[in-house]
């Protein structure tokens, strides 16, 4: 308090001054980053080629109705489905690098539960599976991918995907 008495007024309506306007600009480069999505809001349904690139996965040719949602800010997790004919399950399953090969076990981290954002998303529905296995992959990149295989229609089956960078 004693700083502030010892100014001359002019300096104190420099100060303030200089303070309103620092004020004002971080509310726009606020604004503007919220805008810009850096604060992580996500992105929906990136392309195959991107995909692949960030998960270090190869998607099956046969694979088709992908859908994928990409949060980024510090980490990076990646939410991906995609429905594989029945008849092809057994070589993409052969294709991947298993660190716990698929098996029959109860609903589970990360499937039991979805993050805010992916609870909204009608696409991403492991918790309805009635027929299902479970396993994680064994990442190049060193992400954690923790996969679910969802049998439940046999005329299609539904990979559901999470992969993270830590």
């Amino acid at each position: 308090m004693a700083f502030w008495r010892g100014l001359r007024p002019i300096s104190r309506a420099i100060l303030l001054l200089g303070g309103g306007l620092l004020l004002i600009l971080m509310v726009l480069v606020g604004f503007a980053l919220w805008d810009l999505d850096v604060f992580g809001s996500g992105q929906e349904d990136v392309d195959a080629a991107a995909l692949e690139k960030l998960t270090g996965l190869t998607l099956p040719a046969s694979a088709s109705g992908l859908r994928s949602h990409v949060e980024s800010w510090q980490d990076t997790i990646i939410h991906l489905r995609f429905e594989l004919p029945s008849a092809d399950l057994a070589a993409w399953q052969n294709s991947q690098t298993w660190d716990t090969p698929p098996a029959a076990s109860p609903l589970s981290y990360p499937f039991e539960t979805s993050p805010e954002w992916m609870a909204r998303q009608d696409w991403w529905q492991p918790q309805q599976a009635t027929s299902f296995q479970v396993g994680t992959l064994r990442s190049a990149l060193g992400h954690y991918q923790h996969v679910l295989i969802d049998s439940s229609d046999p005329a299609r089956t539904l990979i559901y995907i999470v992969s993270f960078d830590t």
